[in-house]
């Protein structure tokens, strides 16, 4: 079910159950009343036959059968009240409880997203290069941590399998320039290496060489951090050697 209409459900059953309750058990109580008193007027003539005393059992009996249709129905809305009541009760306290553990939930995302922030902040100060500019901070938090897997404490496989293309490009330049042909060709490296940053919602500037190649550096520093840091323990990463360096 989607959880944006199990929500407005909800929502709209505590509506329900705030504005309309006291009158849903006033009617119940209402409609008894009819009900009883109808039985009563169904059974007039025999109210008026009968013959009130104290000393006899047969006449006590006899009245006990009279009022049993109306006892009978008393019980069953006391019953009834009394379970739409607990009910209700029992609802709004689920209810409080989920309330108060999605706030606890919304107070450890944003804190966990502060962090995130704050860490990504510090290690891009120890890079000339690599400046801000150059990170989506919320987008990469994003493909780290998507909404539809909430509480999850590493990195989503998303993010580590761009982090792997991004590790292929690299070893792919390193064989093209180690190759007897020499197949290596700095703008066709430069365009790859930029739409794999992209997949990681970071921004290479199309620099010269030396420029693009020391952003490269820090970039790839960088990566290699957030996997070290956010990626699960089975997750091996180290910077890899690049012979076009």
């Amino acid at each position: 079910m989607n959880p944006l209409r199990t929500g407005d459900l909800l929502n709209s059953i505590d509506i329900f159950i705030e504005k309309n309750l006291i009158k849903v058990l006033i009617w119940i109580i209402f409609i008894a009343v009819l009900i009883s008193g109808a039985i009563t007027l169904g059974l007039a003539e025999e109210f008026r036959n009968y013959q009130l005393c104290f000393n006899s059992v047969k006449c006590y009996s006899e009245f006990q059968g009279l009022i049993s249709p109306q006892i009978e129905i008393i019980k069953a809305t006391a019953a009834l009240l009394s379970l739409l009541i607990l009910m209700s009760g029992a609802y709004l306290a689920i209810r409080s409880y989920l309330s108060a553990s999605q706030v606890g939930m919304l107070g450890n995302a944003i804190s966990h997203v502060t962090f995130f922030e704050r860490f990504v902040a510090s290690e891009l100060s120890r890079r000339r290069r690599l400046t801000p500019q150059h990170v989506d901070v919320f987008a990469i938090y994003e493909l780290m941590f998507p909404r539809n897997h909430v509480n999850q404490r590493f990195a989503h496989a998303a993010f580590t399998e761009a982090v792997d293309n991004l590790i292929a490009v690299v070893n792919e330049s390193s064989r093209r320039y180690r190759s007897r042909k020499n197949e290596f060709k700095f703008d066709d490296h430069r365009r790859r290496l930029m739409d794999a940053f992209q997949r990681l919602h970071l921004e290479m500037s199309p620099n010269a060489r030396i420029d693009f190649l020391e952003t490269e550096d820090e970039a790839i520093e960088f990566i290699v951090m957030l996997c070290r840091i956010f990626a699960t323990p089975e997750y091996k990463i180290s910077r890899p050697l690049r012979a076009y360096r």
